[in-house]
């Protein structure tokens, strides 16, 4: 089981409005991720995801990436996928602790310029982007061209099974 924790750090962001019918949707989609990448046997996994704001995600880009401008999304994995894999699939499912494998930072204010821009709502751009970064905690990149049309396509597989049209 992939347990998702979500905390709203920013009260004025705009999450407060989206949260109650977001929090749900950010847990399926996970848990999705893990399902079409073949993980399903992981049974003690958890992830953060933290929501905030463009003040606050300015700070943590220009921590984590030395880039001082706030951006959509911020993913902190922890293990590459095969540890993911050895390490959340205990045997006993009762006995063991969850795996944090990772953290996922999203900013409201980005988002809903993104999402206004390219005329797709809010929650489908939450999802795909919960999409896009929990591949990211799970080990793959698109660092490459041959990484990229992977993810791409693991994106794709992923939005179509939680019912949404790929966009970017």
């Amino acid at each position: 089981m992939i347990s998702v924790k979500t905390l709203c750090e920013a009260r004025k962001s705009g999450w407060e409005a989206l949260s109650s019918s977001s929090v749900p949707e950010i847990s399926k989609t996970v848990g999705c991720v893990v399902e079409v990448c073949g993980l399903s046997g992981v049974v003690c996994a958890e992830v953060s995801v933290l929501l905030t704001c463009d003040d606050n995600m300015r700070s943590y880009n220009r921590l984590y990436r030395g880039i001082d401008a706030p951006t959509d999304v911020l993913s902190f994995g922890v293990y590459s996928m095969e540890e993911v894999c050895r390490a959340a699939s205990c045997k006993d499912s009762f006995s063991c602790r969850p795996l944090q494998i990772g953290d996922i930072v999203l900013s409201f204010e980005t988002i809903e310029k993104q999402s206004s821009e390219i005329g797709v709502n809010m929650n489908n751009m939450v999802s795909r982007l919960i999409i896009h970064s929990s591949l990211h905690l799970l080990g793959y990149d698109h660092d490459n061209a041959e990484n990229h049309r992977i993810m791409h396509e693991l994106e794709k597989k992923c939005m179509r099974k939680i019912g949404l049209d790929m966009f970017y």
